[in-house]
């Protein structure tokens, strides 16, 4: 694997996906990237000694973010469909998974344009929601793309299989930070006494209320249509990997750039 492949990756080229599915070292070289792409996400927001959490909390977060998504997608849509005559190991077929979905990581380094440098707060903030929904976007349609590249099917069912999953963990998110995060019942506080919270935080707040009601209203649509549209045809499992060598080279040059 090299970094021609890992773009053509990107931008979900089918033989791209199938390389990295079948490469041993893509399960490595995908946690890698991930916590590189921690560097252009907070480089400009934080510095590693005060804490060097921010280098590991994506790691962590897109360990459980994508098994997540994983047992909901394969138990729920994949497994059913898949051949019978096959034997197929699920903790392989999570680490197939987890490889495809770490490698998706670059598309988050949109977030090392420095817009704090040439914007005032606000715009800055704004800006910062747009990179966010452009690349969460990307990385959904691609995950999709994925499916599709593997399992052998029709992109828009894909894209209905990945988008279930996804509204439920944005749905999860959301009420797991109203239960254990004080930040929303402040914000609440303030609007009910009179007081005003600064522009930015007004703004993060109708981002994610508007991201919430978007996941609460097209998860019982997906939910639905797939429902109604059954699929009667078999998938492939994810592959089984084969030998590969860590890309250390490439990965060198990345963190240096970084």
């Amino acid at each position: 694997m090299n970094f021609r492949t890992m773009m053509r990756f990107q931008f979900g080229q089918a033989d791209a996906i199938e390389t990295v599915a079948r490469n041993r070292a893509s399960f490595f070289t995908g946690l890698v990237l991930v916590l590189l792409t921690s560097i252009p996400r907070n480089y400009d927001q934080a510095y590693f000694m005060e804490s060097p959490f921010w280098l590991v909390g994506p790691l962590i977060f897109s360990f459980f973010s994508g098994s997540f998504l994983f047992l909901i997608l394969y138990f729920g849509y994949i497994r059913r469909h898949l051949e019978a005559s096959k034997t197929i190991l699920k903790k392989a077929q999570w680490r197939c998974f987890m490889s495809l979905f770490w490698m998706t990581a670059p598309v988050a380094w949109l977030y090392a344009i420095p817009v704090e440098r040439f914007m005032t707060s606000y715009p800055a903030a704004k800006a910062n929601l747009t990179l966010l929904a452009i690349v969460s976007l990307w990385r959904v349609l691609l995950m999709a793309r994925i499916i599709s590249v593997m399992q052998k099917m029709k992109f828009v069912r894909a894209l209905g299989w990945v988008l279930v999953p996804a509204c439920f963990e944005v749905l999860l998110v959301a009420v797991l930070s109203t239960i254990f995060s004080g930040d929303f019942s402040r914000q609440i506080m303030a609007s009910m006494s009179g007081m005003r919270n600064a522009p930015e935080k007004e703004l993060m707040m109708s981002a994610l209320g508007n991201i919430f009601m978007t996941a609460l209203i097209l998860l019982p649509i997906v939910a639905i249509l797939l429902a109604l549209r059954r699929f009667r045809e078999t998938v492939r499992p994810f592959p089984e990997v084969g030998p590969g060598q860590l890309p250390v080279r490439m990965l060198c040059v990345l963190y240096i750039r970084a």
